[in-house]
């Protein structure tokens, strides 16, 4: 993997005003692409489950200006992110009748603690979130799971 990649994610990040924080605001490059695009398609469900493959990311992540993003430079990227629990590894969920093969995006609150203007990554044993932290037995992946209000009001 290419030194620069753990210099893609910037663990503190001083926001000038009191708006949201995303995982875009503290990703450069490539990442930010790919986590960019994964988060948008992630809050259209419920359980932030998004398929896609590499063809479609390399199509849909690309510099502002100059060339596309290759092949390799977009599968680091994930793998990247595996590795620092912002998407899980490889699992097959059913949507639209057929079982599909993609990733589970954890939401940004789940992995970093804002506190002021100050927002800091503290990974995935953050306490305080509506959701719990769930280790596919296959894949050995851990992935985050959005608490159902049954379970929040206990």
């Amino acid at each position: 993997m290419n030194k620069k990649f753990p210099r893609s994610l910037h663990p503190k990040e001083l926001r000038t005003t009191d708006a949201d924080c995303n995982y875009k605001t503290h990703c450069r490059g490539v990442v930010r692409e790919v986590i960019g695009y994964l988060e948008l398609r992630a809050k259209d469900d419920v359980d932030r489950f998004v398929w896609f493959s590499i063809d479609h990311l390399i199509e849909k992540c690309h510099r502002y200006k100059g060339p596309k993003y290759g092949e390799r430079a977009v599968k680091y990227a994930l793998k990247f992110l595996r590795q620092n629990h912002i998407i899980s590894k490889r699992l097959t969920r059913t949507r639209q009748g057929v079982a599909r093969e993609g990733v589970i995006v954890a939401p940004h609150a789940a992995l970093f603690a804002r506190e002021g203007r100050m927002c800091s990554f503290v990974g995935r044993l953050k306490r305080g979130t509506t959701g719990t932290w769930q280790r596919d037995p296959e894949t050995r992946s851990w992935f985050w799971v959005r608490q159902s209000l049954r379970e929040r009001t206990r």
